[in-house]
């Protein structure tokens, strides 16, 4: 009777991990908010997202819903944490393209011995932590010391006749900033990362007088460690011609200064990071600003029409002095203006600001 008791009150415990973490997570914010914690929040959250997981299995063990499943993820989540951290060279999306039968094994460890007992529950843990230092090892997963990163050029000239351009850039982690060039026959120029984990690849087509650019980092780059000032991309387009940008990165920093381009489109999604964008004085268009969890800067100049609709969900929004809201729609210049800018900003968590400049 007392064994069932007792039983009950482990199935009966609430969440203990899970409000400390959110409690962690919002003091880190207002400190930075506040000044007190000096760089970027959210560079943090991309840094050390595997600790969510980590909190998750905890948690999981706490409530007594199973242990070898939760240890199993508290350690995958750990080697993903080390590999952000640079202590070994790790890629998420590959190692769980190949690992994802043990959790199976796992969660199958867990429906055997129940919570028959302890210790066959520590002696499962040990086996499929075993397990996975093995898979990782054979892997050729190692530990790592620190990479400079150093700087690849990049340069693609403007062929003769091009009247328009669209340009596709998809690199997967870094900061990134781009800007318009003074070389007018060049269509794109600058630098960007060069290490042994990264790979770019570029495809330059034209189909009578439009020219479409590509770029794209490889597979071993679907996720690298994200040290402070890493990464690095500069980059400049040219002015000369209209552009259809697209630009996709899944951790990071964006600077986006359009002042000078012809933007005739704008597509742009960030996952996790900061993205600050000014967005151009003389270009008429509309486009798509997506951001997972972050904070999102939109700089709109002055005489210029520009409407803003606002999808979110856990998110703030700040606007600055000229800037009308009415619901979800946010707008700034009058209709007299000689350009207009038709956005959708999207945001999950965090904040959005709309200022002038």
């Amino acid at each position: 009777m007392a064994n069932e008791r007792q039983t009950s009150i482990r199935r009966q415990r609430g969440s203990l991990f899970w409000p400390l973490l959110l409690i962690v997570v919002g003091v880190i914010f207002l400190l930075n908010n506040t000044g007190l914690l000096n760089g970027d929040a959210w560079a943090l959250v991309a840094r050390f997202w595997p600790l969510f997981f980590i909190f998750a299995g905890l948690d999981s063990i706490w409530k007594g819903e199973g242990v070898v499943g939760s240890v199993f993820t508290i350690g995958l989540a750990s080697a993903f944490l080390l590999s952000n951290l640079g202590v070994i060279s790790i890629s998420v999306w590959g190692t769980l393209a190949r690992l994802w039968p043990l959790f199976l094994v796992a969660f199958g460890f867990d429906l055997l011995i129940g919570r028959r007992s302890w210790l066959a529950s520590i002696i499962g843990s040990v086996a499929i932590l075993a397990i996975l230092g093995g898979s990782l090892y054979f892997m050729g997963v190692r530990v790592t010391t620190y990479q400079e990163i150093n700087a690849q050029n990049l340069q693609q000239e403007l062929s003769s006749g091009i009247t328009a351009a669209r340009i596709d850039l998809q690199p997967a982690v870094g900061n990134l900033r781009l800007r318009k060039t003074d070389e007018q026959a060049t269509l794109l120029t600058g630098s960007a990362p060069a290490a042994t984990n990264f790979t770019i690849s570029q495809s330059y087509e034209v189909v009578g007088n439009q020219a479409s650019y590509s770029l794209r980092t490889g597979n071993a780059l679907i996720f690298t460690p994200i040290h402070d000032n890493s990464y690095p991309w500069d980059l400049g387009l040219t002015g000369a011609i209209p552009l259809d940008l697209s630009l996709s990165m899944g951790a990071g920093s964006l600077n986006l200064d359009l002042t000078g381009l012809l933007i005739q489109r704008l597509q742009v999604e960030l996952g996790v990071g900061q993205a600050t964008i000014t967005l151009p004085a003389a270009s008429n268009f509309s486009g798509e600003i997506r951001t997972g969890v972050g904070e999102l800067i939109l700089i709109i100049p002055n005489g210029v029409q520009v409407q803003i609709e606002v999808e979110k969900a856990l998110s703030t929004v700040n606007v600055g002095s000229g800037i009308v809201q009415d619901g979800k729609i946010y707008t700034s210049g009058g209709g007299g203006a000689d350009y207009r800018i038709v956005l959708k900003l999207q945001q999950a968590i965090g904040s959005i600001i709309l200022k002038r400049p």
